[in-house]
């Protein structure tokens, strides 16, 4: 009855508007439900009239840091006339983008945010608790909107280093979406690069400062946060500069893996160890087609893994699905002679870096259009961008063997 009765203009403008009943013509209940029409709507109207003032304000700031935005962007269009290669300065322009930042944020949410991540990582500092690295990662990736909200119904968070994040980002695509469509020289990739790593930098720094509390071994996590958060709002113009640049390169890798792919030696191609097929090789009952459709199905995850690769957004992502390959062939050769009837030595099963190669070079082929259609590129980005902490260990190491496997199975052609 009174959902009927709510369902009328009438009594919905009473109730919203909050307007006298008295002042209202006597509405009889309906057996029948009318249709609803303005229910949503009237809400919505209520909350853009509610948050008016506060959008004023906002757009008010906006104006301010758009003046902001374009005096560093003629910053940074002066200093790469002014030098024909990147050059360290004794301040970076893009500081200007961190002046004035509030040591309490504007936004309530935001506040809410911090106040939460900073009793909780105190807590446990107090304890002596390990801290949650996972409550680190997804505290930054909310800040600096790293991932898309869920629902356009849930209102963002903004805080002040997400915003100034999203600033760079206009920045950058400024300075650099007109080089993604023409003939660029080298030099602009460099100062792109340079450009991102600079702000990178800064930004580590200020989220330290922000947060003092946390130890120097969650530094790492910091700086893999900046990164993510960087490389998918500078997209699609920074990966643009280096398709680009490498092009030809793109073109010419994607032909080859190509060619290859159809050959039924590509193995004896390759120079793959025997050992290294898991496919029998020793036999010679089974034809060699069907050796092949073995080996592929022995390295599948392997194969699978390097199609991941295009949808790594940074660099770091892109090294760990590297490793991540290479520790997937590893695994794939000791699980199949696990349950094999005749198994080699242990020493003989650990593959060795030389022996590494071609059998990633088969994968990288193998694994289809998908994963070797920009391949050139995607090297040419997590060399220019290869982190500090992962520049030894697994990470360096497979990125090396990414570099011979592409060496190697362009030699073989």
């Amino acid at each position: 009855m009174e959902d009927e009765s709510m369902d009328l203009t009438a009594n919905e403008n009473c109730y919203l508007a909050r307007q006298s009943p008295a002042s209202m013509g006597r509405v009889r209940a309906m057996t029948v439900p009318l249709r609803r029409q303005y229910g949503f709507r009237s809400f919505q109207m209520l909350r853009q009239e509610h948050d008016k003032q506060e959008f004023a304000k906002l757009d008010s700031n906006n104006g301010i840091r758009t003046a902001r935005i374009d005096q560093v962007v003629a910053s940074a269009r002066k200093r790469r006339v002014g030098s024909s290669s990147p050059q360290k300065l004794k301040q970076s322009v893009f500081a200007a983008l961190f002046v004035d930042l509030p040591s309490v944020e504007k936004q309530a949410l935001a506040q809410l945010v911090d106040a939460d991540f900073v009793q909780t990582m105190k807590a446990r500092l107090a304890s002596r608790e390990a801290l949650p690295e996972d409550r680190i990662t997804a505290h930054f990736s909310n800040i600096f909107h790293a991932t898309p909200i869920a629902t356009p119904l849930v209102r963002p968070i903004k805080h002040s280093l997400g915003n100034v994040l999203l600033e760079f980002a206009r920045v950058f695509h400024t300075l650099y979406m007109d080089f993604v469509d023409s003939n660029q020289k080298e030099d602009i990739v460099d100062r792109a690069t340079a450009d991102v790593r600079e702000f990178s930098e800064l930004m580590v720094q200020v989220v330290k400062f922000k947060y003092p509390f946390l130890p120097p071994d969650c530094s790492n996590l910091v700086e893999q946060a900046v990164e993510d958060a960087l490389f998918v709002h500078l997209q699609p113009t920074l990966h643009g500069l280096f398709m680009a640049q490498h092009r030809g390169e793109d073109a010419e890798l994607a032909s080859q893996t190509t060619s290859l792919r159809q050959r039924a030696d590509i193995m004896d191609l390759l120079e793959m160890e025997p050992l290294f097929r898991l496919n029998g090789s020793s036999s010679t009952v089974l034809p060699t087609s069907i050796k092949s459709q073995l080996t592929l199905a022995r390295y599948a995850q392997a194969t699978a893994l390097m199609n991941d690769l295009p949808a790594r957004r940074s660099p770091s992502q892109k090294i760990e699905c590297i490793a991540q390959v290479c520790h997937c062939i590893d695994d794939s050769i000791k699980a199949f002679y696990a349950t094999h009837p005749n198994p080699p030595p242990l020493e003989k099963l650990h593959i060795t870096a030389d022996a590494l190669v071609p059998v990633l070079a088969y994968v990288v082929v193998m694994a289809g259009p998908i994963a070797c259609h920009h391949l050139a590129s995607h090297i040419a980005l997590m060399d220019a961008f290869l982190p500090h902490r992962l520049s030894a260990g697994h990470g360096a190491f497979s990125l090396t063997m990414l570099h011979g496997a592409i060496v190697h199975l362009q030699s073989v052609l």
